[in-house]
This record gives C-alpha cells, sequence and structure tokens, in this order.
C-alpha cells in the first residue's frame, strides 16, 4: 500500500509517504510556513522514494477539527492531487489519529481527546 498523507490542521504540519511498510515524512514547524511549503515537500518525498502521484493507492488528508485554514490547505492541495491523477481520495479525522496514537502509545483501551479549538 502506497498512502501520501498531509496534515495542516493544527501549528505543525506534516506530509508523509507510507511506502512497503516505511514512513517518510516532512515536518512543517510554523503555520504560516504550511501553505508555502506542502506541494514543495509532497514533491520531494514521491522524487526520493521513486514515485509520482499515479503511483499511490490513495491520497490523504486530515480533516480536522483544527485550523479552517489549515484544512482548507490540506483538503484542496490532496482534492487537487486526487482529482488530477484519478486516485483515490480519504479524509482522516485528526482526533481519532491523536486517540488511536495514544492508545498505541500508552496501551490504553479507550482513549479521550480534547482540543481547544481557538488553539
Amino acid at each position: 500500500m502506497k498512502l501520501l498523507a498531509l496534515e495542516t490542521s493544527s501549528a505543525v504540519g506534516s506530509v508523509a509517504l507510507a511506502v512497503g511498510g516505511q514512513v517518510l515524512e516532512r515536518v512543517i514547524e510554523s503555520p504560516r510556513q504550511q501553505t508555502e511549503q506542502l506541494l514543495k515537500l509532497t514533491d520531494e518525498l514521491l522524487a526520493g522514494a521513486g514515485l509520482c502521484v499515479r503511483d499511490l493507492d490513495a491520497v490523504t488528508f486530515g480533516r480536522g477539527p483544527g485550523s479552517f485554514t489549515g484544512l482548507r490547505v490540506a483538503a484542496a492541495i490532496a482534492q487537487g492531487l486526487a482529482l488530477a491523477t484519478d486516485v483515490p481520495l480519504v479524509p482522516v479525522s485528526s482526533l481519532l489519529c491523536l486517540a488511536e496514537g495514544a492508545q498505541r502509545q500508552h496501551g490504553l483501551g479507550r482513549a479521550l481527546v480534547v482540543v481547544d479549538a481557538r488553539m
């Protein structure tokens, strides 16, 4: 499975490429840089893996909740990539990812995520 993931719903954004059980990731430290760097880092990751968008099984993006502008940026770029290449688009809940990450990291049976929508 080859997946490209875009996440810009919080202060720290990321682009990740999952290929053959490995995850390659680029982090974007500032919300202001996310819009400028998202496509560049996406191209960099794909080129480094010898892939193009058409080679992917899906393009995924964090659908929030989170920064309204950040959500729009990730959704727009993911939709554009998927539509232009006829690759499936998969929105992913940011809350679900946080909960599952906490469960895995701490061995929890249940997790509750609470975020401040204004931050």
